[in-house]
């Protein structure tokens, strides 16, 4: 469901391009023996920029194709997920992308193949960071409904060990718990840092509160040994789970009730 995406995309691996997501595609044909123009620390901060700017920008548009539905069903009328991503999102999904990746290419005076051979280059010399960097991006842009063309270039490969909704149950429930205490920890020190009166920058605050978030997701699968990539097809296949719905449900309103607790929002 909507909502459901909606609250996962604080979460690294749940399922959420063409256009900006470079890692896996096609590699050009270049020259050897000549390193890429940006270098690897380069590329992973300009990555994980555009991971942070699309995170934020796939929200608000999942927040409006939600009022657009809730409209619609006030009227007496029902239209499915699926049709709403179509009418609402995909429309401006791949211009939407192109405008933020140009913006953050400008803020770096860096050039758009200069940043793909880049990328491709260290992936393919084993650049473990910049490759899930790539995916996460590239599933984002799937989830919204956008064309990924070969989804077989996709790094995120299953273990093929069944993995079955209790299972993601548990990593979700661990997930709430370490996020809960992650956050409370995080705004807290924020808050001290900010002082009375002091103003907070939404944006910001919300791109950090999502890496303590995958901070938290990533301590909870290493806890109970599930591969990323099964519990992300688990979450996919099971999304309409009530489950899997009341546990995003809970992140939500955790991450907005400690928001509220320190004054934030």
């Amino acid at each position: 469901s909507l909502k459901t995406f909606a609250a996962g995309l604080g979460i690294s691996m749940v399922v959420l391009s063409g256009l900006i997501y470079y890692g896996l595609r096609s590699k050009k044909s270049t020259n050897d023996d000549l390193a890429p123009a940006v270098t690897e620390d380069e590329a992973k901060q300009v990555m994980q920029e555009i991971l942070d700017k699309v995170k934020l920008m796939a929200t608000s548009m999942l927040r409006r194709a939600e009022q657009i539905k809730q409209q619609i069903n006030a009227q007496g009328q029902e239209i499915d997920d699926q049709q709403l991503m179509k009418l609402v999102i995909a429309p401006q999904l791949d211009s939407s992308f192109r405008e933020l990746q140009n913006e953050i290419l400008k803020s770096y005076d860096m050039d758009e193949e200069d940043l793909e051979e880049a990328v491709t280059t260290y992936i393919q010399e084993g650049d473990i960071e910049l490759r899930d960097i790539s995916e996460r991006i590239r599933q984002i842009y799937k989830g919204l409904g956008g064309d990924m063309g070969d989804d077989s270039k996709s790094t995120e490969k299953g273990s093929g060990k069944e993995v079955t909704l209790n299972d993601v149950l548990q990593v979700l429930n661990l997930l709430l718990s370490k996020s809960a205490e992650k956050l409370e920890d995080f705004l807290s020190d924020t808050k001290e840092n900010i002082g009375a009166g002091g103003k907070v920058n939404m944006e910001k605050l919300q791109t950090a509160m999502m890496k303590v978030i995958e901070k938290a997701e990533t301590e909870a699968l290493a806890e109970v040994g599930m591969n990323t990539a099964d519990y992300q097809m688990c979450l996919s296949k099971n999304q309409s789970s009530p489950q899997i719905q009341e546990a995003f449900g809970r992140l939500q309103m955790l991450s907005q009730s400690l928001m509220y607790q320190y004054g934030l929002i």
